[in-house]
């Protein structure tokens, strides 16, 4: 009988997964078979390990109790993955029963939409321009989508071409949309987005999106809202759900990884799950608006695939032109007031220490716009003249002391300052705060 058991598929194919998965473990070769996909491979193995064990302990060549082992396996399986059916179900209702339908029928003459990732709304949507926020653009933190017609691609392309080369020229862009896939890849250039930082115009409507992003949700329903708000005040709140979904047939990965966040070499074992969507329509929305949200409570059609390739021609394009034309002297007469208005916020906290600050531990972090951070650009403008700090360098230096990690946009500009106005300043102290 121990003979017959070596001469068995089950026995050399749980042996060859054995050493597959301890080959692994460590980093070299882990990382290698890694590259070859030796986490599927193992997976694999599983599932033939599990398939001879069925027809061998059927046939007489094991014992026959051992048939039960796939069974359970395939069983267990099924049952989780039946489970989380019925939890999706759930859900689903829940959702369609609780979202609402259309709320507030938008107006483009009137009212602009504000929305994160908003071009491909715009680029499928009967809706001409919609705006991003942007924090970090200037003069004003929005960023606007815009359909064109070919004609006026050209021409608004044409003026980007007359900028001069920097950051804020990318500000700006005519982008085309891609056609096929990589194979067949092609720029369908009868219609484009116009990418431009501007400020709405007419009432704005925003829409919020709340939630963990997609890299951090955990096993389960993970839900997430949309919050709609007109002047300030909450209209309507949609609600959405993913689940990391059981593949139908368990498809297996065992093995190790590089976690480059980390960084760290690690291991586990587990199913192949891919993220949908739960399905949060309501029973009464259109195929037309399935999965759009955003479309249904604000009555915003979807664009047909034919009239995807069509723009009507944007009104006061002269006005668009010139905005285009005149971005970057608007930027740098927006920044020269942004550097300005960082600097009091310095002069603040280094003289009188009147600017808010908010204590994180033994140290004080300065507080500009409601945010305990440097914001980003803060410390350039200090540094940017030098001869002005100067007559604030003893003050600088005994704030060092209470400032702690955000430290850096005081050590900076000490370090701007020339050596010989130190002359009079302990040698102690320069070592440790400059």
């Amino acid at each position: 009988m121990t003979r017959q058991i070596t001469r068995t598929v089950s026995l050399w194919t749980f042996i060859a997964l054995a050493v597959l998965v301890l080959l692994q473990l460590p980093a070299i070769p882990g990382v290698i078979l890694m590259m070859f996909g030796a986490p599927l491979l193992a997976g694999l193995l599983v599932h033939i390990f599990l398939g001879a064990l069925f027809v061998e302990s059927i046939v007489g060549r094991l014992p026959r109790a051992l048939v039960a082992v796939p069974l359970l396996a395939y069983g267990g399986y099924y049952v989780l993955y039946m489970q989380e059916t019925a939890e999706i179900e759930r859900e689903s209702a829940k959702l369609r029963s609780e979202n609402p339908g259309l709320t507030l029928k938008f107006d483009p003459a009137r009212q602009a939409l504000v929305m994160k990732d908003v071009r491909e709304f715009v680029d499928g949507h009967d809706l001409n321009v919609a705006y991003e926020p942007s924090p970090n653009t200037l003069p004003d933190p929005f960023i606007s989508y815009r359909r064109l017609p070919k004609d006026q691609c050209a021409e608004a392309r044409a003026a980007w071409d007359t900028l001069h080369s920097g950051p804020h020229k990318f500000s700006i862009g005519v982008e085309y949309r891609h056609t096929g896939d990589f194979r067949t890849w092609a720029e369908d250039r009868n219609v484009c987005t116009l990418r431009l930082p501007k400020k709405p115009e007419g009432e704005i409507v925003s829409v919020v999106e709340n939630g963990p992003p997609q890299w951090r949700e955990g096993p389960g329903v993970q839900e997430r809202t949309l919050e709609f708000v007109v002047s300030g005040g909450k209209i309507a709140t949609y609600r959405t759900a993913t689940i990391r979904r059981l593949p139908t047939f368990p498809t297996l990965f065992i093995g190790c990884w590089l976690d480059s966040g980390s960084p760290a070499w690690r291991c586990s074992a587990n199913f192949m799950r891919k993220r949908i969507a739960i399905a949060a329509d309501r029973d009464d929305a259109g195929d037309a608006a399935r999965d759009d949200p955003v479309g249904t409570v604000l009555g915003i059609a979807r664009l047909a695939d034919a009239d995807r390739k069509t723009a009507a021609p944007a009104e006061h394009f002269d006005a668009i032109l010139t905005a285009i034309g005149s971005y970057q002297t608007h930027v740098d007469n927006a920044k020269a007031a942004r550097d300005e208005d960082f600097f009091t916020t310095f002069l603040r906290f280094v003289q009188v220490s009147s600017q808010e600050t908010v204590q994180r531990g033994a140290f004080f972090m300065l507080v500009f716009e409601g945010a305990d951070k440097t914001p980003a650009g803060m410390v350039q403008a200090i540094d940017k003249d030098p001869s002005r700090l100067i007559p604030l360098r003893d003050r600088m230096v005994a704030q060092t002391g209470r400032i702690g990690p955000e430290k850096g946009f005081l050590r900076q500009p000490l370090g701007s300052i020339a050596r010989t106005c130190f002359a009079d300043v302990a040698e102690r102290r320069l070592r440790g705060h400059a």
